[in-house]
């Protein structure tokens, strides 16, 4: 087995880049963007979008580290279904992504469909 495949290492890496990425998605999304005031909203539903934004952010790390140990298993060991766990690992990816990226798609989409503010 390769050491980029490793289990430890793989679920390591992915856990420490998930929540990195979170961060800087909370940071960039409910510091950066009113601040620079690209976006105004009221402060009930900044606080909203960011106790929303604590389970999906969360919830995604853990599924991101749950996809890439179902990855390694699928390349570890030869099974029927490998095709569909290879399928529900990349799914399961998309989702964990879409849930520790959630802080920056919802300022993004409030910037985006409302405009600068003026």
């Amino acid at each position: 087995m390769s050491n980029w495949l490793d289990k430890e290492s793989v679920q390591r890496k992915d856990l420490i880049t998930s929540l990195v990425l979170w961060i800087v998605a909370e940071f960039v999304g409910f510091v950066m963007f009113p601040l620079l005031q690209l976006v105004r909203v009221d402060g009930g539903v900044m606080r909203n979008w960011f106790l929303t934004s604590l389970p999906l952010g969360l919830g995604g790390i853990l599924l991101m580290v749950a996809s890439s140990r179902l990855v390694v298993f699928n390349q570890e060991r030869e099974h029927q279904m490998k095709t569909l766990a290879a399928v529900l690992a990349g799914i399961a990816g998309w989702v964990a992504l879409a849930g520790i990226l959630y802080p920056l798609w919802i300022v993004c989409w409030e910037f985006f469909t409302k405009g600068l503010p003026s």
